[in-house]
């Protein structure tokens, strides 16, 4: 009731309220009247209606707030959508996100979210913050309550919660393209909350089981991405899916249950198996005829979240600064169309078609995301083998979606490289890992052919693969990682694939600095060939490249991008720092003399607590605080590099490689 109190107080104050007598009496008047109406409308009995009139207090208050804002309906609207998150830290992305389902051309989102936002700080019953140069808007408990207790209808509760669904699938990442490392832990929170409200929900149509199943897939894909979350986000893997088994073969299918049933199948191939079933059901499924469905499709494109990145592989229409939230507006999008037609390509799939596709890329989403799960797993393992068979599975969805709509989605092709990594790192016998290689070579230049020339997402065409700097470039990190074992391998052809591996590293470099983010690209470049360096008994060097990629994401930091930069968390540098460690270890170990020992280790933890405190800086203090001295920051990096420019190559022992 202090709540509603502090707001009834503002509104006299902003109002100019004559007689405040009056202002008071009809305030009270109609909180009795609406407490009233709980009661009357069944539902709350006459002691919790009571109890709550506190909440209908805040209610009154908050119709006033919003009355006389240009876009009141659309403005009460958002607010009604925004109480089916949690209440804490509402990053601004996602309220304009959820704006643009209830606003229209003429009343922009943006619009909407700005109005309705001041408002609510000018009363005292919402907080602004600044994060990472991103606003993030908290509403008080009371207040999402109170909005959440006056949907009264249970078709309005439908209608709202499917408003929020899509709002949040619209941003949740769910593929290191898309990855905001800044919002992970916001976008799971507030995902896990919309996903205790479906579950309450119980039945409900297919359109919101689609909605929620991709809801799944992003809050694992958040957790995973994090650097304590690979458990917790593997579970909502399992639920995508089951969710996904539910919504396309009906109650009572889990994915467990189908697996079970391809008994006669090869335990290898049964994700495969599994993976056909659930793709012919459900590109037949009647979801897809859907008025609802085909309008959420119809918008894809529009909304679909773009970045810096996703604009270098795409054909240039317009500015990163030119996107509306991150995404295209409807006349961006008939000139990228336009643009499309006069390169003789389509950039934008038919509605027709992306009802069709949608519903396989989803399902791909899962497999590929679940295949994910392998970079948090050390060693060959069962896990790893299951990665695997969830990629094959995501591939056979990919290559069959293909074969029937000429689509080549861009999930397929990441997951076909993280395939041929996994293969990488399990496989022993050189012959095969020649055949990968030869893949890696194949995969590099698929933009050759014609078929596959693009890649979708979406129902956008993301990448014109024949310019595609960024794929060429990581299957000729991970062709460097093929060398490396070769060489461990095949003996006789150890200065070949030495030789072969330093090659590449040119090409490497060169494709790293046309990037947007040349500093962080080249950081990967030098760890992915430090590694190389590692398995070619060359330890002095391999402790030379990592601190070299600790430099350039450092650089990548300092530079600017990193109030941006989807890749700059702490643990990125922590495994840097294990890899740096372990390296010098074994360059220590093989060392006659240790003359220069301590001052590298006293460097490269100097280094790593230097790098580990700028991440934090620049998470946590404002733009204007942040540092913009370049000529000191560096001298850690500087005497490193110049210290030990001419690190022998000694070999690594056996037992520590």
């Amino acid at each position: 009731m202090a709540l509603a109190l502090r707001i009834f107080l503002k509104s006299i104050e902003s109002e100019q309220a004559d007689d405040s007598e009056d202002f008071l009496n009809g305030y009270l008047e109609n909180i009795e009247s609406q407490t009233k109406s709980l009661i009357e409308e069944g539902g709350v009995s006459e002691i919790e209606a009571r109890e709550q009139s506190a909440l209908v207090a805040i209610k009154i208050a908050i119709d006033r707030l919003v009355k006389d804002l240009p876009f009141p309906e659309e403005s009460m609207q958002l607010l009604k959508v925004l109480s089916f998150f949690s209440e804490r830290d509402l990053p601004r992305e996602l309220i304009v996100s959820c704006a643009e389902t209830v606003s229209t051309p003429e009343k922009p989102a943006s619009e909407v979210t700005r109005l309705v936002s001041n408002r609510l700080c000018e009363r005292g019953i919402c907080v602004m913050r600044t994060e990472n140069n991103s606003r993030l808007l908290s509403l008080h408990k009371l207040v999402k309550q109170s909005l959440k207790l006056f949907c009264k209808k249970e078709k309005e509760k439908i209608e709202i919660l499917t408003k929020a669904l899509i709002g949040i699938n619209r941003i949740l990442p769910k593929d290191g393209r898309k990855h905001e490392a800044r919002f992970l832990e916001f976008y799971a929170k507030h995902g896990l909350a919309l996903d205790k409200t479906v579950g309450e929900k119980g039945s409900v149509k297919p359109f919101i089981k689609f909605l929620h199943c991709n809801l799944l897939v992003g809050i694992g894909y958040c957790l995973l991405s994090q650097s304590s979350g690979a458990t917790e986000g593997k579970k909502y893997f399992h639920r995508a899916r089951d969710k996904y088994c539910e919504l396309v073969m009906g109650g009572g299918y889990s994915y467990n249950r189908l697996l079970e049933e391809q008994s006669n199948v090869a335990v290898s191939q049964r994700h495969k198996e599994v993976a056909c079933i659930l793709y012919e059901t459900g590109i037949h499924h009647s979801l897809l005829q859907n008025e609802e469905y085909r309008d959420f499709i119809h918008e894809l494109p529009q909304y679909h979240r773009l970045t810096k990145k996703d604009l270098n592989n795409m054909p240039n229409v317009c500015p990163y600064n030119d996107l509306v939230n991150g995404h295209m507006t409807k006349e961006k999008l008939e000139l990228f169309e336009e643009k499309g037609r006069g390169m003789g390509m389509g950039t934008i799939l038919e509605k027709d078609t992306m009802v069709q596709v949608a519903m396989a890329e989803l399902l791909m989403q899962i497999f590929c995301v679940w295949s994910k799960t392998h970079s948090t797993v050390t060693g060959y393992t069962q896990e790893v083998n299951e990665c695997i068979q969830h990629s094959e599975a995501a591939l056979e969805v990919s290559r069959k979606l293909y074969e029937e709509t000429g689509v080549y989605l861009l999930a397929g092709l990441i997951t076909d490289r993280e395939r041929l990594a996994m293969e990488i790192d399990r496989e022993t016998s050189s012959e095969k890992l020649r055949s990968i290689k030869d893949q890696l070579d194949e995969l590099s230049n698929v933009g050759d052919d014609e078929g596959k020339r693009y890649a979708y997402e979406a129902g956008l065409m993301r990448s014109d693969l024949k310019g595609d700097n960024y794929h060429r470039m990581v299957c000729a990190e991970w062709k460097i990682n093929c060398y490396g074992k070769l060489y461990q391998l095949e003996l006789a052809n150890q200065e070949q694939h030495y030789a072969s591996g330093q090659q590449l590293l040119t090409q490497v470099k060169e494709l790293a600095r046309k990037q947007v983010y040349s500093n962080s690209a080249l950081c990967y470049c030098y760890r992915y060939y430090a590694k190389f360096l590692s398995d070619c008994d060359k330890s002095g060097e391999a402790v030379k490249y990592i601190l070299k990629a600790m430099q350039q994401l450092g650089l990548s930091l300092k530079n600017g991008s990193g109030k941006s930069h989807p890749e700059l968390e702490n643990h990125k540098f922590e495994r840097l720092y294990r890899s740096l460690d372990k390296y010098y270890y074994s360059y220590k170990n093989a060392q006659s003399e240790a003359g220069d020992d301590t001052k590298l280790l006293t460097q490269q933890g100097k280094l790593y607590e230097y790098l580990k405190s700028l991440t934090e800086s620049w998470k946590n203090e404002t733009p204007s605080d942040q540092p913009t001295d370049s000529t000191d920051n560096f001298q850690v990096f500087d005497e490193i590099m110049t210290s030990h420019t001419e690190i022998p190559p000694y070999g690594i022992p056996p037992e520590n490689n």
